[in-house]
C-alpha cells in the first residue's frame, strides 16, 4: 500500500498525460520517494515499461523515457534541482512536489 495527495490525484486526473506516463510516476518513482525525493534508476525505468509493452523487453528507447520524465516536469509531478539542464542523469534526484502532505488517498497494490 501507498498514499498519494489530493494534489496528486488532481494533477494524474488532467489532461495530457499518457497512461505511460502515469505508470512512470505511480509504479515506479512514487512508490520509492522519500521525503518527497526519488533516485532516478534510468535502467530500471525503462525495464519496467518495456516489460508492459506489448512488442517486448527493451522495446522502450531511452528518448522515449526522457520524454515521459519531460512530461512529468511539465505537468508538475516531479522537479529537477535547480540549475539542472539537459538530459535526465542516473541517480540525479527529483522532487516529487504533489507529494507534500495533504488529505490521503490510499491505493492498494
Amino acid at each position: 500500500m501507498f498514499v498519494i495527495s489530493d494534489k496528486e490525484l488532481e494533477l494524474l486526473s488532467e489532461g495530457g498525460l499518457s497512461n505511460e506516463d502515469r505508470a512512470v510516476y505511480l509504479l515506479s518513482l512514487r512508490p520509492v520517494a522519500r521525503n518527497g525525493k526519488a533516485v532516478l534508476d534510468r535502467n530500471a525505468l525503462a525495464y519496467q515499461m518495456a516489460i508492459r509493452d506489448h512488442r517486448g523487453p527493451g522495446s522502450i528507447s531511452d528518448d522515449e523515457l526522457q520524454d515521459i520524465l519531460f512530461s512529468l516536469v511539465g505537468k508538475g509531478l516531479i522537479e529537477r534541482r535547480k540549475g539542472a539542464k539537459g538530459l535526465f542523469e542516473d541517480g540525479e534526484t527529483v522532487f516529487l512536489p504533489a507529494a507534500e502532505r495533504s488529505r490521503k488517498i490510499c491505493l492498494y497494490r
